[in-house]
C-alpha cells in the first residue's frame, strides 16, 4: 500500500490519541463578530485582567483619529499577548453595530477585518501565535456622534488562559451633543407568562415534534408555528426540556447543516436573549437581531420556553471582507417557503451568551414544512442512510450472528436424517446466513459512507474504527471458510479453532462497537440509556443461552457429534432433534424480539 493510502489511518490513530480543540493561531474568524469568545476546550478568566487599555486622547469628536490607544500589560508577571481581538460598540449596549475603523496598527503582528457597521477594518485580531509586550493602534471615530464608546477587547495570554471583553471606554467629547440612533438596536426580551400550548397542536396551528414518541410537553424539543393573516407573520414558540442554556430553530433546503437562518433562545448567567445567526457550513455566524420580535423567554423546572414573531421575510448579511471600502450582500430567507426545520440545543461558554457547538445530533424534520400549514411533523437526528446502516448492523450481529454462533456449536446434530444439497442442514444454515452477515455487514458500511464521506468524523470514533476492524475480521472470515483445509488435511483441527475463536471475537467486537454506536457524545441521552438497556440485556441473555446449551450438553445430550465434512450420525433420536427445534425457535424470537427492541431505541430518534 502507498504511503498516500496509510495517511487516514494515521489521522484517525493521532484524532483518537489526541484531544480535539478548535484554535485559530492566524487571528479570529470573521464570524466571531459579535461574540469573541476563544473556544478553546477551557474557560475565561474571572480574575480581573492584568492589561491596561489606554487612550490619548481620552475623548473623540465625529472622524477624529485616536492615535494613542496603548494595550500593555501592567502584571509584575510582565504577561504578554498571544491572541488578541478588539472593536468598539456603542456604551449604551443597545447596539449590535461595531463602530469606526482601525486605521493603523503593527502588521507583523495584527490584521484587520470588517464587521457590520459603516466602515471597513473595524475589528482587529492576531495573524500570529507569537507573543509581544505590548500594541499600539490608531483607530478613527465614526462620522457621527454616538455617544460614549467601550473597546471590547479579548486578549489570550495563552491556549488556556485568557480574558473575553474587557471592557475600555472613550468618552464623546460633546456630552450635550444630539446623539443619532442606532439603525441596529439590541432585541430585548419579556419574561414569557404563559407556558407553550400543545393542545392545538394539528387544528390551529402547526407542530414539529421530536422525538416521533412524544406528544409535547414531553417532547425532547418541540416547535409551534402559526400564521398571522392580518400582519403577514409568524408566530414560533420554540422548548427544550434538556435543561441546556439554549435552544435553536434553523431553517434549511436540505437535511444537512450549512447554509441555514437561526433564531437561538439563551439563557445563560449573562442573561435572557434571543440571537439571530446563520450557518455558513458547520458553524454559527451570530447577525443582527433587528428582524425578530415579540421576543419572551422563560427557563423554569427544567424546561427553556420561547416565543418570537417573525416576518415573512428576513435577511442575513454578508460582509465582502475583500471590498475597498465596508460592503456586504443581503441573504434572502422567505419564511412563506418550505422548509426543513432543524432544532438544536446546548450549552453556553462560561459566564457569556456565546453558545458553544451543540454535541447532541440535532433533529430534523421529514419533510420540508410551510409555517402556514397546521399539521403535525415528526423528524430524526439521522438521515435515512444512516437509519439503514444502523438497522443492517442490528440484524446481522444482534440477531443472524447469534444464531450463526448456536448453530455450528450446538446444532450440528438436528436434523440428522435431513441433507440440504447434500450436506448437514446445520452447515448450510450456518454457511448461507454468514454469507448475509457478510453481505449486509457490506451495505451498512456503504450507507454511512454514503451519508458522511470517506472521511471518518471526530465525534464517531472509536466506533467508527472498532467498526471498520469488525468489518475487516467478518470479511477474513468468509474468506478463510472458503479456504478452509480438506477433512483429512492436518491443518483442518487448527483452522476450525482459529474459525472458532476469531468468529467469537468478532461478535464480541461488534457488541463493543453497537454500545459505542449509543455512547457517542452526539447520542440523545434518552436514546442512550434505551440503547444500553437493550443491548445489555441482549447480552447477558446471550451468555445465559449459551449457558444452557452447555449444561445440556454436559448432562449428555449428543448436541456436538459430527465429522469433519460437518455430517453426524444418521441414527440420532428424533427426541433429541426435536428438543433442538424447540431451544431453536424460543431462541430465535428471544434475539428477535431484542433486535426488533435495539431498533426501536434507534429508529424512533
Amino acid at each position: 500500500m502507498s504511503t498516500t493510502r496509510w495517511l487516514p489511518v494515521v489521522c484517525v490513530l493521532l484524532i483518537t490519541l489526541c484531544p480535539f480543540a478548535t484554535s485559530f493561531e492566524e487571528g479570529a474568524p470573521f464570524s466571531t463578530c459579535l461574540t469573541r469568545y476563544p473556544k478553546h476546550e477551557t474557560s475565561q478568566q474571572t480574575s480581573t485582567a492584568p492589561y491596561d487599555i489606554t487612550f490619548s486622547p481620552s475623548s473623540y469628536n465625529p472622524n477624529d483619529l485616536i492615535k494613542g490607544i496603548l494595550i500593555f500589560s501592567y502584571s509584575q508577571n510582565n504577561m504578554r499577548i498571544k491572541g488578541i481581538q478588539m472593536a468598539a460598540f456603542r456604551a449604551g449596549r443597545n447596539s449590535e453595530e461595531v463602530l469606526g475603523q482601525f486605521t493603523d496598527f503593527p502588521i507583523n503582528k495584527i490584521k484587520a477585518f470588517t464587521c457590520f457597521g459603516s466602515y471597513k477594518n473595524n475589528m482587529i485580531t492576531h495573524n500570529n501565535d507569537g507573543k509581544i509586550f505590548h500594541l499600539e493602534l490608531t483607530w478613527k471615530a465614526p462620522a457621527d456622534n454616538v455617544g460614549d464608546i467601550v473597546f471590547k477587547t479579548t486578549i489570550v495570554e495563552d491556549y488556556e488562559v485568557f480574558w473575553v471583553d474587557i471592557p475600555s471606554k472613550l468618552f464623546a467629547a460633546n456630552s450635550t451633543a444630539p446623539v443619532i440612533a442606532s439603525q441596529y438596536p439590541i432585541v430585548s426580551p419579556s419574561p414569557l407568562v404563559h407556558n407553550i400550548d400543545f393542545s392545538n397542536c394539528g387544528n390551529s396551528k402547526g407542530c414539529f415534534l421530536y422525538p416521533s414518541s412524544c406528544s409535547g410537553d414531553d417532547c425532547v424539543v418541540a416547535v409551534t408555528f402559526d400564521y398571522n393573516t392580518t400582519t403577514d407573520s409568524y408566530s414560533v414558540e420554540l422548548t427544550s426540556n434538556s435543561d441546556q442554556n439554549y435552544v435553536a430553530l434553523g431553517f434549511s433546503d436540505d437535511r444537512l447543516m450549512g447554509q441555514e437562518e437561526t433564531i437561538s433562545c439563551i439563557s445563560a448567567s449573562a442573561g435572557l436573549n434571543i440571537q439571530h445567526g446563520y450557518n455558513p457550513a458547520y458553524f454559527n455566524d451570530r447577525k443582527l437581531t433587528m428582524f425578530v420580535t415579540g421576543v419572551e423567554i422563560k427557563d423554569a423546572d427544567g424546561r427553556l420556553q420561547c416565543r418570537f414573531i417573525l416576518p415573512k421575510t428576513s435577511k442575513v448579511y454578508l460582509i465582502k471582507q475583500q471590498a475597498a471600502a465596508f460592503e456586504y450582500s443581503n441573504k434572502t430567507f422567505d419564511h412563506s417557503n418550505n422548509w426543513y426545520l432543524q432544532v438544536a440545543w446546548g450549552s453556553v461558554m462560561q459566564g457569556s451568551d456565546v453558545m458553544a457547538k451543540h454535541k447532541v445530533m440535532p433533529p430534523v424534520s421529514f419533510d420540508k414544512i410551510n409555517l402556514k400549514d397546521k399539521s403535525i411533523f415528526r423528524g430524526s437526528s439521522y438521515g435515512y442512510l444512516v437509519k439503514a446502516h444502523g438497522a443492517l448492523m442490528m440484524i446481522a450481529w444482534m440477531f443472524i450472528t447469534g444464531v450463526i454462533t448456536v448453530i455450528s456449536r450446538h446444532y450440528r446434530e438436528w436434523l440428522p436424517r435431513t441433507r440440504w444439497f447434500g450436506t448437514k442442514v446445520w452447515f448450510q444454515v450456518h454457511r448461507a446466513l454468514a454469507i448475509l452477515v457478510v453481505v449486509l455487514t457490506a451495505l451498512g458500511l456503504v450507507v454511512v459512507f454514503a451519508e458522511y464521506g470517506a472521511e471518518i468524523r471526530e465525534s464517531s470514533i472509536p466506533h467508527s474504527v472498532i467498526g471498520l476492524i469488525v468489518t475487516g475480521l467478518v470479511g477474513i472470515q468468509l474468506i478463510a471458510g472458503m479456504l478452509r483445509p480438506g477433512p483429512e488435511d492436518k491443518l483442518r483441527v487448527y483452522f476450525n479453532w482459529g474459525h472458532r475463536v476469531m468468529g467469537q471475537l468478532t461478535h464480541l467486537l461488534a457488541a463493543v462497537t453497537m454500545f459505542l454506536a449509543f455512547g457517542m457524545e452526539t447520542t440523545l441521552e434518552e436514546m442512550k440509556t434505551f440503547g444500553f438497556i437493550v443491548l445489555s440485556i441482549w447480552l447477558v441473555g446471550q451468555v445465559v443461552w449459551h449457558i444452557i446449551f452447555e449444561f445440556l450438553s454436559f448432562r449428555g445430550k449428543p448436541l456436538n457429534a459430527t465429522d469433519d465434512k460437518g455430517d453426524t450420525d444418521k441414527d440420532k433420536k428424533n427426541k433429541a432433534s426435536k428438543l433442538l427445534s424447540y431451544l431453536l425457535i424460543v431462541y430465535v424470537v428471544f434475539l428477535a424480539a431484542l433486535c426488533i427492541a435495539g431498533l426501536a431505541a434507534f429508529l424512533i430518534y
